[in-house]
């Protein structure tokens, strides 16, 4: 309203009221003048209604809002749904122009003037914040790494024959990819320790020689970091922006998360002073807490800012700046500079219950310099529950996202010899001891939950829980149980001061959830309960004050049962009686069990036991009638155990117990993992306190070897993982006992039925897949066991003295299990055992064999060109007799599994497309080579790194390396029919690549791969050898 609007008034409203009414919104305008003339935050900020009226205000300047307005043109901005109109104020015409994202719009003076006012408020955000020496901004409406591509094209603009970006490193995708937009090309500058502290920081010295060793005017600019995660600490700007004047070299710095943080704004501060920085670049949602999609672009001069906003293509959305501008305004300075300085105080609050966490973890606190936090773990230790890999996500469930809680397994990049890292620091276990767990304060609620249950859970628990008339029935089924997603109780586990109580009502609920036959919800709660345990641990010991009804061996042990269960069989009523709750009574005496008929203390067990069950009280050795089984890892892994005494009952394994457990330690209790690279399956392991009539009767003093194998030997590659373990196991490492019975042991086989690679492998091998009969390649069990094989699954009854239970590690999982010798050893064996005289006479010549897969190959992967090859190899092979004797070209399909396997022993050299018949390359012997063909893509990952030996642990480079065998990736072109179809909209990533085939570069292969004398020499220097 105009001011003669309110004389107007006078005649129809009381005048005192009118002129009250005139001070208020005089109040309003006083406000608006201030913000105008001044152009910086309010002292105070805005309440929402006066935000609102201003914008309103501004809306109506635009030509879309004007009364009577009827748009004709392409711009006018339209929206037709209402709801989003209201969203936007009514200011739908978005911010710039063709020509500058920062220019006004014709027909939208509101919306340019929100955008001018909000540069001048953000640039005063940045001043208070600490970067006094900020002169120019654009708040754009573009996330930090879209802003950043659009800073290194507008440099690129500005210094055309720059083409690199001088990067310290930071292991965050954003900035790497905005580099990789921009069409440039990064040199990455490693970090260095600090001396003193357990930090990394920025190479100064390896950042100016790489920017001399390209040279100064090829680097577009030197690209540094404020806010990363510990252990790095920011970049050390100040000395990188005097390296960068000193080098006449843009300096941009990537302070996403920055402004908020003192220490960072010094520094940005401090380099624009001393030194040359020319652009930062900070988000708007994680700096001023506004939704995603909007940064700001600033620096000590106005020259690269303009530049960026010029070259912002068309128009841009109003949304992110209109979000920034009422949340500035809202704010003012003290709202701003108040959330600066909370963010500080928070820190020092969180100082100390992140070191208690770290304590109760068993994590090391880092040392740091001034503002880095952080914990690490201590080496991995098998078994050790507290050394937990998922305590980072447990605790950032809930509410501690910021909590970093990092895992060493081998993060610091090799040299180049291979020898040492170059960046290590010392990891040690923290030596004190958790705090003790008294879950203090144990208020009312946990008290009565706590004290409830232990009248509920008694030994008779599954009983009364299924009777009607027993008040525990009512208690259970009546249970209030929360909702999972909602209170995220891995996270409340994690930080509630009673983590033992989070479990018990996971454990509560889940037996809630039974009781309504909800088995999937069950398992929910049970799986919570298990994350949650070690937070706990401590507090569900029998000697822990105060004592809990359940104890951590429970939780373990019924949710394995649990999951057993439902994996085996069909999930109804039937099933209840096996899946409630069993609890086991924890003490410390006899008096603990005082309340249990019939039952004793088993004081190393600290369980209460019944007597009838043989080892009752302390008893080590178990009565005539009674077994006890004993699990060892002979092999100092989690995943090769020995079991003594074990049985087998209709293809299960059967171990004993007098009563709840006679074992120092269980590893997988109820259940064996067998460990793969392909993947891991739990088989069940049935316990029973004596076995039975039949299976005494057919005790055996011999030894069995469970061997896990993958695809039923029907593949060479997965063939190796299951034999070469096996074969080094029972022929090579005396720690498993079976190399001194000489192969007289039996050999029981467990098909590891892995569903995820089912579908391609009834491709390949057809229909025939899906029996339960060996394949081929079983022939190659005799290298193990003198023994013929048995199929666990058709045991009905034996017994064993000892059985060694075995796994499929050879390259990854197991980091590495199987050597070079365990291969060279089970190589040599292989082939003596498909020897014959001409064999050996054989293996002497040096002969090449292209491995051809015939087009009728419903796989595909074959080469179209394959005459062009074998012609190349033919003229290659007659006029160099010295280097390679003969060509042999082969179809492996066609071939029996031994013949295969002889063809390939008497190969010095082998080329073929990428395909598993390559893993007969290994029976070549060393100092032979295998060139795999590859086709290239330009999506996704490659399958391999081309050149010699670039591939250690690539699927056949790895076997290659542990046979001594060189092994060389050639990338080529899929086929013309097929080129388009890797790059199809439903397999971005071209995981198809396998089907595709190859057309293979006669001349590349000739210049670079086996024909040339090249490779040669080089494979003949590597390996010592004068030929082949």
């Amino acid at each position: 309203m105009l001011p003669q609007h309110f004389d107007l008034l006078k005649g129809l409203v009381n005048t005192n009221y009118v002129e009250q009414a005139q001070q208020a919104r005089n109040s309003r305008s006083k406000q608006v003048t201030t913000l105008l003339t001044q152009r910086r935050l309010p002292d105070t900020g805005w309440n929402e209604d006066d935000i609102q009226l201003l914008l309103e205000e501004m809306a109506s300047f635009d030509t879309n809002n004007f009364q009577g307005n009827v748009g004709v043109g392409e711009r006018e901005g339209r929206v037709i749904s209402d709801l989003v109109r209201r969203r936007h104020f009514g200011l739908t015409h978005g911010i710039g122009r063709s020509g500058d994202v920062m220019a006004e719009q014709p027909k939208a003076a509101g919306s340019s003037l929100i955008v001018q006012l909000t540069k001048y408020l953000a640039l005063d955000a940045i001043r208070l914040a600490g970067i006094k020496a900020v002169k120019a901004c654009a708040v754009l409406p573009a996330a930090t790494g879209l802003t950043m591509t659009l800073v290194f094209l507008a440099l690129r603009q500005m210094r055309p024959q720059g083409r690199y970006v001088v990067w310290s490193r930071i292991d965050q995708k954003s900035c790497f990819k905005a580099i990789g937009a921009a069409g440039l090309e990064p040199i990455v500058v490693e970090l260095k320790p600090i001396e003193g502290t357990d930090a990394l920081g920025t190479d100064l010295e390896g950042m100016q020689a790489a920017i001399e060793r390209v040279g100064a005017d090829k680097v577009l600019c030197i690209c540094t970091t404020t806010s990363t995660f510990a252990p790095r600490v920011p970049d050390f700007i100040d000395e990188v922006a005097l390296v960068a004047s000193k080098l006449d070299v843009p300096h941009v710095i990537n302070n996403a998360y920055g402004l908020q943080c003192s220490k960072c704004t010094h520094l940005i501060e401090t380099g624009c002073r001393r030194g040359r920085v020319d652009a930062f670049v900070q988000s708007t949602d994680k700096n001023f807490m506004v939704p995603v999609g909007g940064a700001i672009v600033a620096g000590p001069s106005s020259a690269l800012v303009d530049k960026v906003s010029s070259l912002y293509p068309g128009r841009a959305s109003m949304g992110p700046v209109l979000d920034l501008f009422i949340t500035l305004l809202s704010l003012g300075v003290s709202g701003w500079t108040g959330l600066l300085q909370e963010r500080k105080e928070n820190a020092k609050w969180f100082e100390p219950p992140a070191a208690a966490l770290a304590l109760s973890e068993f994590l090391r606190r880092f040392r740091r310099i001034g503002f880095l936090s952080a914990s690490t773990s201590p080496p991995w230790e098998g078994g050790n529950r507290r050394m937990d890999k998922n305590v980072a996500s447990r605790t950032s469930c809930l509410a501690l996202t910021w909590l970093r809680v990092l895992i060493y397994v081998a993060i610091w990049n090799v040299s180049a010899s291979g020898s040492a890292p170059t960046q290590q620091p010392v990891l040690a276990l923290q030596e004190t001891p958790p705090a003790a767990c008294s879950c203090e304060p144990l208020d009312a609620h946990w008290q009565q939950l706590r004290e409830a249950t232990w009248k509920a859970f008694t030994p008779d628990f599954a009983k009364r829980v299924l009777n009607y008339s027993d008040p525990v029935f009512f208690w259970i089924r009546n249970f209030p149980c929360p909702d999972l997603p909602a209170t995220s109780p891995r996270g409340a586990a994690a930080l509630s001061d009673c983590a033992p109580g989070v479990i018990l009502l996971h454990v509560l609920c889940a037996q809630r959830k039974l009781l309504q036959l909800r088995f999937d919800e069950a398992q929910e709660q049970l799986v919570e309960a298990l994350m949650a345990l070690p937070f706990a641990e401590e507090c569900l010991q029998p000697e822990a004050v105060p004592r809990w009804p359940t104890s951590a061996f429970d939780v373990q042990t019924n949710y394995v049962r649990f999951y057993r269960a439902v994996s085996y069989y069909i999930q109804s009523a039937e099933l209840l009686d096996d899946l409630l709750w069993q609890p086991t009574r924890t003490c410390v005496d006899d008096e603990g069990c005082s309340d249990i008929s019939g039952h004793v203390c088993n004081k190393r067990l600290k369980r209460c036991i019944p007597i009838k069950d043989g080892c009752s009280a302390d008893a080590e050795v178990c009565p005539p009638g009674r077994w006890c089984t004993s699990i060892t890892s002979p092999g100092e892994d989690r995943c090769s155990l020995e079991l003594s005494p074990m049985c087998i009952s209709n293809g299960e394994l059967q171990a004993f117990h007098p009563g709840i457990d006679c074992l120092q330690r269980v590893d997988y209790p109820g259940m064996i993992k067998a460990c793969s690279e392909m993947g891991t399956t739990l088989y069940p392991l049935n316990w029973s306190s004596s076995p039975s009539e039949q299976l005494l009767a057919g005790v055996q003093g011999r030894d069995a070897l469970i061997l896990p194998v993958t695809l039923r030997l029907r593949s060479p590659w997965h063939m190796l993982h299951s034999l070469v373990p096996a074969y080094a196991q029972s022929k090579m490492d005396g720690r498993y006992g079976l190399l001194q019975l000489g192969g007289d042991f039996d050999l029981l086989i467990v098909d590891q039925d892995l569903d995820k690679d089912r579908h391609i492998w009834e491709k390949v091998l057809g229909d025939g897949v899906s029996d339960t009969t060996m394949g081929g390649l079983d022939f190659l069990l005799g290298l193990i066991s003198d023994q013929p094989y048995k199929l666990l699954k058709e045991v009905a009854g034996s017994c064993y003295r000892r059985a060694v239970w075995g796994h499929e590690l050879m390259l990854y999982s197991g980091g590495g299990w199987t050597n070079e010798a365990h291969m060279s050893h089970f190589v040599r064996a292989a082939r003596d055992f498909v020897q014959s005289e001409k064999f050996e006479d054989s293996v002497r010549e040096s002969r090449l064999l292209l491995v051809e897969r015939r087009n009728s190959s419903a796989w595909g992967r074959w080469i179209d060109n394959f005459d062009s090859v074998r012609e190349a190899a033919n003229e290659w092979v007659s006029s160099h007799p010295d280097l390679i004797s003969s060509l042999e070209v082969a179809d492996l399909a066609e071939l029996s599994w031994p013949d295969q396997l002889r063809l390939a022993a008497r190969m010095r050299l082998m080329f073929g497309a990428h395909g598993d018949g390559l893993s007969w390359s290994v029976f070549m012997g060393e100092g032979s080579a295998l060139v795999e063909a590859v086709p290239a893509r330009d999506a996704g990952f490659q399958a391999c790194v081309e050149g010699q030996d670039k591939n250690p642990y690539g699927i056949f480079g790895g076997i290659a390396r542990l046979a001594r065998v060189l092994h060389f990736c050639f990338l080529t072109n899929a086929s013309e029919t097929q080129a388009a179809a890797s790059r199809s909209e439903e397999d971005l990533f071209q995981w198809g690549w396998r089907q595709l085939n190859l057309h293979i570069n006669i001349d590349k292969l000739s210049a670079q791969a086996i024909f040339s004398e090249s490779f040669f020499e080089f494979h003949c220097q590597q390996h010592g050898v004068e030929k082949f």
